[in-house]
C-alpha cells in the first residue's frame, strides 16, 4: 500500500488533536479510559508535547486520504537520554487501513528516515500490540533498534505473563505509561505507594492461585497452571504461548524466581501467620 507522511506542524496539529481522539478510544479497551462530561477524552496536552523540539510526528497518508500518525519523542525508560536514541511514542492507523500492512511499513519507513537506537513501549496490557511489535521485529531486522524482545527474552514467555508475574521493573514502565497523563491532569502518582501496592496485588495473586506460601514459591503449581493455557490466563490460546511440555513449564516456572519480589513473598508468609 502506497503512503506518504507529512511533518506535523501549527497547520497540521488540529488533525492530530481529532485523530488523538480516536486513537484514545482505539485504546481504551484495555486502558479502562473514560470520557470527560463533554464526551472527550482527556490526555496530555499535545500543544505542550510540541513544543519540545525533541518532539515531532507524521500524519499519515494513503492516496490523499488521511490515514492515521505516528509520533516520536525522547521520554526513555530504558535508554539513556542522548542523541543518537529515540522513543516511538504513539502510532495511529485509522480502522479503514487496518490489517494491510500499513502501520509496519510506516514504522519501517520512519526507522529508515530517523537512523537511531529506538526504545518501544506497547500499549500496557495489549496483546495484540505485543504481537504487532514482534512482527516488526524480525531476526533479520535491518536497524540498530532497540528490540521489544530485549536481549536474552528471545525464549522466554514471561512477558506475556499477568502483570503480577512479570516482576516491578517490568510492571513499572507499562503503569507508568500513563504518568504523563496523570501529570497533565494534576493526579500526582506515589511512586513508592505504588510499588508497594504492587507487592500487596503479587502476593494476593499468589496466595489466590495457591503459587506461594510460608516457604516461598510452589513452581510446580506455577507450571501446572501454565499448562492449563487460556484457562490460566486468556494470551495463553496462540500458538507462541501454549505450553504442553512439563519440562518447559517448569523452566518457564523458574523464571519467575528472579521476578517475584521478597517484599511479595513477605505479605504473603506475614498473612499466613
Amino acid at each position: 500500500m502506497e503512503f506518504s507522511l507529512i511533518k506535523i506542524n501549527n497547520d497540521s496539529l488540529n488533525i492530530l488533536k481529532n485523530l488523538f481522539q480516536l486513537y484514545i478510544h482505539d485504546i481504551s479497551k484495555e486502558l479502562s479510559w473514560n470520557v470527560n462530561n463533554n464526551g472527550l477524552f482527556e490526555a496530555y496536552s499535545l500543544d505542550g508535547w510540541f513544543k519540545d523540539k525533541n518532539n515531532f510526528g507524521y500524519i499519515i497518508y494513503v492516496d490523499n486520504n488521511i490515514a492515521g500518525f505516528i509520533m516520536i519523542d525522547k521520554e526513555f525508560k530504558v535508554l539513556e537520554n542522548k542523541p543518537e536514541n529515540l522513543n516511538l511514542s504513539e502510532i495511529f492507523i485509522l480502522n479503514n487501513f487496518k490489517e494491510k500492512g500499513l502501520a509496519k511499513n510506516v514504522v519501517l519507513k520512519v526507522f529508515d528516515l530517523h537512523k537511531a537506537n529506538w526504545e518501544i513501549r506497547p500499549v500496557p496490557m495489549s496483546n495484540s500490540a505485543h504481537l504487532f511489535w514482534e512482527k516488526v521485529f524480525t531476526k533479520n531486522f535491518p536497524y540498530n533498534a532497540k528490540k521489544f524482545n530485549q536481549e536474552g527474552r528471545e525464549g522466554r514467555r514471561y512477558q506475556h505473563f499477568p502483570i503480577e508475574m512479570i516482576g516491578w521493573e517490568e510492571a513499572t514502565a507499562d503503569l507508568m505509561f500513563v504518568e504523563p497523563i496523570l501529570n497533565y491532569l494534576g493526579v500526582k502518582v506515589d511512586k513508592a505507594k505504588l510499588q508497594e501496592r504492587y507487592y500487596e496485588r503479587v502476593a494476593d495473586f499468589l496466595e489466590t492461585n495457591g503459587f506461594a506460601d510460608e516457604n516461598g514459591l510452589d513452581n510446580d503449581k506455577i507450571a501446572e497452571a501454565i499448562m492449563k493455557g487460556s484457562k490460566f490466563y486468556k494470551p495463553f490460546n496462540d500458538e507462541k504461548n501454549l505450553v504442553t511440555d512439563q519440562k518447559l513449564a517448569l523452566e518457564i516456572a523458574g523464571q519467575m524466581e528472579g521476578k517475584i519480589p521478597q517484599e511479595a513473598l513477605d505479605f504473603v508468609k506475614g498473612s499466613q501467620k
